[in-house]
C-alpha cells in the first residue's frame, strides 16, 4: 500500500510538472507570435509612411520644378529614388527612407532660397505634412524598435530560446531613420 501511495506521488508530481511545461509552452508561443505579429505590423506601417513620403516628395518636386528650372536636372533625379514594396528588407527600406528625407532637405533649401515658394500656401502646407509623416515615421520605428529588441532578447534568453530554436526563429533587424528636416525649420518660413 505505501509503494502504490508513492507510485501516486511520483506520477503525480510528474504530470503536475508536464502540465507546468505545457502551459509555459503554450504561454511564451503565443508571446512570440503576438510580438512577431507586431513586428510584422508595424513594418506595414513603417512601409505606408515612407510610399506616403514618396508620393509627397514627388508632388513638392513637381510643384516646384515650375519655379526651380535652374534645379531640375537635380529635381529629376530625386523623382527616381525606388518606391518601397513589402519584399524590401529592412536595410532597402532604411535606404529608401534616407534618401527621401535627404531629397526634401535638399528641396527645402530650394524653397527657403526663392521668394515665391517660400510664400507659397500650398508649399507650406506640404512641408507641414512632411513633418507630421516624419513625427509619424518616428514614433512608429520606436515602437517597431522596442518589439524587435524584445523579440531579439527572447530568442536569446533561457528558457524562451528553446521556443525559439525549435520554431527556428531568427533575430530581427532594427529600423532606423534619421530626421534632417525639423517643424521649427518649417514653421520659419
Amino acid at each position: 500500500m505505501d509503494n502504490l501511495i508513492w507510485l501516486y506521488i511520483v506520477a503525480g508530481t510528474i504530470v503536475l510538472i508536464l502540465v507546468i511545461i505545457w502551459v509555459w509552452y503554450l504561454i511564451d508561443s503565443n508571446n512570440f507570435k503576438k510580438n512577431k505579429d507586431n513586428i510584422e505590423d508595424l513594418m506595414v506601417d513603417i512601409d505606408e509612411i515612407i510610399m506616403n513620403k514618396h508620393h509627397l516628395l514627388n508632388f513638392m518636386i513637381e510643384q516646384t520644378k515650375r519655379s526651380l528650372t535652374i534645379e531640375a536636372k537635380i529635381l529629376n533625379e530625386m523623382l527616381e529614388i525606388s518606391v518601397i514594396s513589402n519584399t524590401d528588407s529592412v536595410e532597402q527600406k532604411q535606404d529608401i527612407s534616407f534618401q527621401l528625407t535627404q531629397s526634401m532637405h535638399m528641396l527645402y533649401e530650394m524653397i527657403t532660397d526663392h521668394e515665391d515658394l517660400k510664400t507659397s500656401k500650398e508649399i507650406k502646407e506640404k512641408l507641414d505634412e512632411w513633418i507630421i509623416l516624419e513625427e509619424s515615421l518616428q514614433s512608429t520605428r520606436k515602437l517597431y524598435n522596442k518589439n524587435v529588441s524584445n523579440f531579439n532578447h527572447k530568442i536569446v534568453a533561457f528558457p524562451s530560446n528553446i521556443i525559439a530554436k525549435m520554431k527556428k526563429y531568427k533575430r530581427k533587424d532594427f529600423f532606423e531613420a534619421d530626421i534632417l528636416l525639423t517643424k521649427e525649420e518649417v514653421d520659419s518660413l
